[in-house]
């Protein structure tokens, strides 16, 4: 005989990280007209970068199948004359953007929005191209020899490699940063000295 299940499963009204912090049936925003504001200008400006880079992507792809033709204005030019590093430029702020604007979303709902991330969010997806960029120039080369030097021949390896990094560019820009400091130590501010690994006290 098969058991009901129906009742198995209960849906809790009370506030958890599942349902936004909130009651069943709270339904009100938490947020000012001000903060709105706010959080709309934050949203166009990421919907912007997007925009732009889904049209950097898009013609260095077009681009690509004719990479004879001269462009006749100047923004298809730049990345015809950029290639790789154009259309990889504009994956990594796409990936950098989508990240940023997931953040900017799931902040808003569960109650974790403030306006100090206001620079963050303009800020963080120019970081991911550069970053993304920067690291296509040192795999490029033979610096960094995580994929070969010829990788980038395909525009679509360029356009994966810049969106993958651009999107996790704050995981990147931290085991950098752990690299760094393995490799030469941190600066102890109290003394403007440089404090290495090898040099460390033993406790």
């Amino acid at each position: 005989m098969l058991r009901d299940t129906s009742q198995d499963t209960e849906v809790s009204d009370q506030p958890s990280h599942e349902n936004d912090h909130r009651p069943l049936g709270d339904y009100a925003s938490r947020y000012t007209a001000a903060a709105w504001a706010q959080i709309v200008i934050e949203l166009l400006v990421l919907l912007a970068y997007l925009g732009t880079a889904v049209a950097g992507v898009g013609t260095g792809i077009e681009l690509s199948k004719q990479p004879a033709a001269i462009p006749n204005n100047a923004f298809s030019y730049i990345i015809w004359a950029t290639m790789p590093w154009g259309p990889m430029f504009f994956s990594a702020l796409a990936g950098g953007a989508i990240f940023a604007t997931k953040w900017l979303y799931h902040s808003v709902a569960k109650a974790e929005w403030n306006r100090d991330r206001i620079i963050w969010r303009f800020i963080a997806p120019i970081n991911s191209a550069i970053l993304a960029t920067s690291a296509g120039f040192g795999i490029s080369a033979g610096i960094m020899p995580f994929l070969d030097q010829n990788s980038f021949g395909n525009v679509y390896a360029a356009l994966f490699f810049g969106f993958f990094i651009g999107h996790f560019s704050d995981n990147v820009l931290a085991a950098l940063q752990r690299l760094a400091r393995k490799w030469f130590g941190t600066v102890d501010y109290s003394g403007s000295e440089v404090s290495r690994p090898d040099e460390a006290t033993p406790v």
